[in-house]
C-alpha cells in the first residue's frame, strides 16, 4: 500500500514537472525556429525577445522581433516588431503543412539606408534572390489564411546620419496578406514566411502610394523587387492602406540647401567680379555718366 501511495506521489511530481517545463521548452523551441528562419532567409541575425505557445488554445504570441542591419550601416535594426500573435487550427497541428487562419503583426518599424550607391535594403534584396541556402526538406510548412501588420513606420536615411536634413518617415496604417501558401501542397516554411513579410513590406512601399519617401530610394526598391517573384505571382493578395508623411525633412532641407547653394554662388561671382575688374567697369560707368551731364549742360 506504502509503495502504490509513494508511486502515486512521484507519478504526480513527474506530471506536475512537466506541466511547468514543457511550456518553457515549447516557448524556448518557437522562439529559436523563428530566429533560425528569419536569419537563414535574410541573411542578418534575428532575434526575438520572447514567446508564448498556449498549446491547448491553439495561441501563439511574441515580443520585440529585431532584424539586424547588414554590416556597414547603422547599429538600429533593418526591421523590429513591437509583438505578434497567431490563431493556430487545432486540427492540422500534427497535419504538415499546419492552417494558421491569422496573425497579426504590430508596430512593424522598417530602417532603409542608402550609402552613395549602396544601401542596406539593397543587400537584403539580393539576399532574398539567392534561394542557394535552401530551408531543410523536413521543414513544417504553413498556410495562412490572413497576416495583418499595422501600425507601419517607414524611415528612409540617404546618408546613414541621424539628422533631419538628410531623412524622411512615412507611416503606413494596415498592410493585409492573403492566402500564404495556399497555392502549394506544402505550404510555406518559416524562412519564406520571413521572406514574405519583408517582401510585403517593401511592396508596399513601391506599389501603393506611399509618398514622402525620397525618389531614389522607391527606384532602388522598384529595381529590386524586379528580380523576385512578385506576391500576386505566387498566389498572395496584398493589399495596403496608406498613412501620411511624417517627416517631410528631406525634401525641405534639399530646398532650403538649394537656395542657400544659390544665394552663396551668387555672392561669390558678384566677390569674383570685382576682383576681376569689377572696380575699372564702375570707373567706366561713372565716365560715361559725367559725359552726359556734360552733354546736357552744353545744349543748355
Amino acid at each position: 500500500m506504502k509503495f502504490l501511495i509513494r508511486l502515486g506521489i512521484a507519478l504526480l511530481a513527474i506530471l506536475v514537472i512537466l506541466l511547468v517545463t514543457l511550456p518553457l521548452y515549447v516557448d524556448s523551441v518557437a522562439a529559436a525556429a523563428v530566429e533560425r528562419g528569419g536569419s537563414r532567409a535574410l541573411g542578418v541575425p534575428t532575434h526575438v525577445g520572447s514567446t508564448d505557445v498556449a498549446l491547448f488554445a491553439g495561441g501563439f504570441s511574441l515580443e520585440e522581433l529585431q532584424v539586424a542591419n547588414p554590416e556597414g550601416y547603422s547599429e538600429q535594426p533593418f526591421l523590429a516588431l513591437d509583438s505578434g500573435s497567431a490563431q493556430v487550427a487545432l486540427g492540422t497541428l500534427l497535419e504538415d503543412p499546419i492552417r494558421i487562419p491569422s496573425v497579426k503583426l504590430r508596430g512593424a518599424r522598417l530602417n532603409l539606408e542608402r550609402r552613395g550607391l549602396d544601401s542596406n535594403y539593397g543587400e537584403i534584396l539580393g539576399r532574398l534572390e539567392d534561394e542557394t541556402d535552401a530551408p531543410p526538406g523536413d521543414a513544417t510548412g504553413y498556410v495562412v489564411d490572413e497576416l495583418l501588420i499595422e501600425d507601419v513606420s517607414v524611415r528612409a536615411d540617404l546618408l546613414g546620419i541621424d539628422a533631419d536634413a538628410t531623412t524622411a518617415e512615412v507611416n503606413i496604417d494596415r498592410i493585409r496578406l492573403q492566402n500564404i501558401g495556399s497555392d502549394n501542397a506544402r505550404g510555406v516554411v518559416m524562412d519564406e514566411l520571413a521572406r514574405i513579410l519583408v517582401q510585403a513590406l517593401l511592396e508596399a512601399v513601391v506599389e501603393h502610394g506611399v509618398t514622402g519617401l525620397p525618389e531614389a530610394v522607391i527606384e532602388d526598391l522598384g529595381k529590386g523587387l524586379g528580380g523576385l517573384s512578385s506576391l500576386g505571382e505566387q498566389g498572395i493578395q496584398l493589399s495596403a492602406q496608406i498613412g501620411s508623411a511624417v517627416g517631410g525633412a528631406l525634401q525641405k532641407a534639399g530646398e532650403e540647401l538649394g537656395g542657400a547653394a544659390e544665394r552663396a554662388a551668387k555672392e561669390a561671382l558678384e566677390g569674383l567680379g570685382g576682383v576681376l575688374g569689377g572696380d575699372d567697369a564702375d570707373r567706366e560707368r561713372k565716365d560715361d555718366g559725367k559725359q552726359e551731364d556734360g552733354g546736357r549742360k552744353d545744349s543748355d
